[in-house]
């Protein structure tokens, strides 16, 4: 890609935005825009985010997730149609941070638990069919 190339897109791309984002064009950079340290400081026992209200599934599993959009008064922001703040209680996040994180050690135990399953299933059927007494832990092999 030339600088030439680059040019035109860098110009198209100045077209797009200037044609779909309202009002005047905004100067504050975007990573400041985005930057809620001070809403933050006013809530030290929530845990904020920004939501993409956007799409209402997204916007709906947070609120049910217990999510609160901020008001003005609280300090709360929204970037136009596209993001809102949101807070939820520093308890309630933590609560679900370490459900999510039990779900997932589960999820990487389970193929342990299924092989475990299987060896004494088959140590049984060898002990019932065949008389023959083969402890389980040998069958598998955990390295």
């Amino acid at each position: 890609m030339g600088m030439e190339d680059l040019k035109k897109a860098r110009e198209s791309l100045e077209r797009v935005e200037a044609t779909e984002v309202h009002g005047a064009p905004v100067l504050t950079p975007r990573a400041q825009m985005l930057d809620a340290r001070d809403v933050q400081a006013k809530h030290p026992d929530k845990v904020l985010r920004w939501v993409n209200i956007r799409d209402r599934q997204k916007a709906d599993k947070r609120l049910q997730d217990g999510y609160v959009r901020l008001s003005n008064d609280e300090g709360g922001r929204h970037l136009g149609d596209d993001l809102a703040l949101m807070g939820i209680p520093k308890q309630l996040h933590a609560a679900r941070t370490e459900a999510v994180r039990q779900l997932n050690d589960e999820r990487m135990r389970a193929h342990k638990t299924a092989m475990e399953n299987a060896a004494e299933a088959v140590a049984r059927q060898a002990r019932d069919r065949f008389g023959v007494k083969i402890d389980a832990r040998r069958i598998l092999v955990d390295e």
